[in-house]
């Protein structure tokens, strides 16, 4: 029985390992999209050190370099721990040659969105990371900074593979399931095995590597074990409060991260420093699709650094709020209507606040809709649309009952509105007013209740995130 154990689980292994060699083998034949265009790479092709530096600034490109010196059979077992390394086996000029194959990512496409906002907060938490150790006067070598900006590398996988199915995976976990179970569900193998196998894959040097690499040595140097082990502990505090910088700044969250990193580190002033820091980053890779994603995705917090602002940002403080929404509630709207959108397949979606005794129109995605931003309509005097702006309820209107629903609207909320299929939900804005959420999916999810399901939980998911944040600034 012991032996027929054994082999239950060699064979499970052997199918986990074939579906992880399935899922990851179209990204490792085609290649990742990379970041930096050619002839900004051969410009530096003349000094092998000048380019790998320049290198740094395309984590994508990074992961390709080193796969290509993996696959090297020159390359002597073991030399290779950081892209340097993988640069000087492969030569500046082969790499220069593969690199001109590879798709260039294009920001503006809506699916890179992810992607590019992964790669910012890895590289923003090196550049926090970076700034810690200086502080302490610790030495930051190239290995260490790989370390922090392939802590996540998996997701960037997961975003250049299928973004719709991060989004929900991102959802499931967000809402506390297990990620290994989730996974292991969606996948068929847990986040775990992924990211040991594309560790080995790809061969990089992450921090797994590293200490793996201290564990085997008799005479590790000196202080090296203490500086990795305090690593580990630093590693998802940086990538944690990177993230909340760019997404959330000033909620409760950020503040509780701030307070945690502060604890952790013993650095005064602790977040009064953070937009030096992430200046640090927007220096680092100012010429660059990262340093302008930076400056744009954290600049909210680059407020309190005005050398660092975005010349399209023009808020004076994270806080401000216009319609008396803030920017950090702004975000979560606009991110429930990505999710919606993505996630649920639809046609177009809006949010819709209380403006006095009027609607304003928050904020918009699809069908056009994005042209009446700060459209406003009157809240009407009876019918079931009033019903939804005075308490917490929502609805569903079939395709053959939209014509009757539409026809107790007003006419300016017509044109809005599309006789078809869709939902609604009523949005709690303060303790006794309620915004709106208008959602159209497209026609093959009509009769899925689980759609309809899903947008409630979604919507109430970023209610409660939003009137956490609104109690925070009454206080």
């Amino acid at each position: 029985m012991f032996w027929l154990f054994l082999i239950s689980i060699k064979e499970s292994l052997m199918i986990v390992e074939t579906q992880l060699e399935e899922w990851l083998g179209s990204i490792v034949d085609t290649g990742m999209p990379i970041l930096l265009p050619q002839d900004e790479l051969e410009q530096f092709g003349a000094n092998e050190e000048a380019f790998a530096k320049y290198v740094r600034s395309d984590p994508l490109l990074a992961m390709q370099i080193l796969l290509w010196s993996k696959r090297t059979k020159t390359a002597p077992q073991g030399a290779i721990v950081n892209v340097s390394d993988a640069i000087a086996v492969l030569g500046v000029n082969q790499t220069l040659q593969r690199a001109a194959k590879l798709e260039r990512l294009d920001p503006q496409q809506h699916h890179n969105k992810r992607l590019l906002e992964f790669i910012v907060d890895s590289m923003v938490a090196a550049s926090l990371l970076e700034s810690w150790h200086d502080l302490r006067q610790v030495e930051w070598t190239e290995t260490d900074y790989w370390a922090c900006v392939f802590a996540n590398a998996v997701w960037w996988l997961m975003a250049v593979k299928d973004p719709v199915l991060l989004e929900g995976i991102e959802y499931r976990v967000s809402s506390g399931e297990p990620v290994n179970q989730v996974f292991e569900g969606v996948l068929g193998f847990s986040y775990q095995d992924l990211v040991v196998f594309t560790i080995d894959t790809y061969m990089l040097p992450t921090l797994e590597r590293i200490m793996a690499w201290l564990e085997n040595e008799e005479t590790p140097p000196a202080g090296l074990n203490f500086k990795y082990q305090a690593l580990r502990f630093f590693l998802p505090i940086s990538h944690q409060l990177a993230g909340s910088c760019r997404e959330e700044y000033g909620s409760d969250r950020y503040l509780s991260l701030v307070k945690k990193a502060a604890n952790a580190t013993l650095i005064d002033n602790f977040e009064a420093n953070l937009p030096v820091w992430i200046g640090r980053a927007i220096e680092s890779y100012h010429d660059s699709l990262i340093g302008y994603s930076i400056k744009h995705g954290y600049a909210a917090i680059l407020t309190q650094h005005p050398e660092y602002q975005s010349d399209s940002y023009h808020s004076s403080a994270a806080g401000d709020s216009v319609n008396g929404i803030t920017k950090w509630q702004s975000r979560l709207l606009s991110r429930l209507l990505e999710q919606l959108m993505n996630l649920l397949q639809g046609k177009c979606c809006f949010i819709a606040f209380p403006d006095g005794d009027k609607m304003r129109l928050e904020v918009a995605r699809g069908g056009g809709l994005e042209k009446y931003l700060d459209y406003q309509f009157a809240i009407p005097k009876s019918g079931w649309l009033l019903k939804m702006l005075t308490a917490s309820s929502s609805i569903r209107i079939a395709k053959d009952k939209a014509g009757l629903a539409m026809g107790q609207l007003p006419e300016d909320v017509r044109q809005l509105i599309s006789d078809d299929l869709f939902y609604m939900k009523s949005f709690s804005v303060n303790n006794d007013r309620y915004g709106l959420v208008y959602f159209m999916p497209d026609e093959n999810r009509e009769v899925q209740q689980e759609a309809y399901m899903q947008f409630r939980r979604l919507v109430a998911l970023t209610e409660k995130n939003f009137m956490q944040d609104f109690e925070t600034d009454l206080s």
